[in-house]
């Protein structure tokens, strides 16, 4: 599918008027109202399929390595098996661009939070202006 859209430069992956490359979206209820919360990565490195589904499996090869996997057999994300904590602060050492360690990896926002365009918008600039300085 990335094929399709025409090529964009990786600062456009940052621009808060078009949806990022990679990006989830879950949509539900909170409280009884309805309600979503959005996701993209920070650190744009090689961004297409292999990125997507490449680094996330070295991540989780990484964590085998160091014996923080113990659990045998196939199992979903929410399953517990993986420390999504320590699965995101690995992911954002992978990539062309790293963060700063302990730097979040991922632009969240949440329907629910009053300034959700703005801090988006702010998070974004801030990640551009990083990218941009990285050269």
């Amino acid at each position: 599918m990335e094929r399709l859209e025409p090529p964009r430069e990786r600062a456009d992956f940052l621009d808060p008027e078009r949806l990022p490359a990679l990006y989830g979206l879950a949509v539900g209820v909170k409280d009884g109202q309805s309600a979503s919360a959005g996701v993209a990565i920070r650190s744009i490195g090689e961004v297409g399929m292999g990125f997507a589904t490449g680094v996330p499996l070295a991540c989780g090869l990484e964590l085998l390595a160091k014996g923080e996997l113990t659990r045998r057999g196939v199992m979903a994300p929410e399953s517990g098996a993986i420390d999504p904590y320590r699965f995101f602060e690995i992911f954002g050492t992978k990539g062309s661009q790293t963060l700063e360690p302990g730097a979040p990896g991922f632009v969240v926002s949440r329907s629910w939070d009053p300034n959700v365009r703005e801090n988006c918008i702010a998070a974004l600039a801030e990640a551009r202006a990083q990218l941009e300085a990285s050269g």
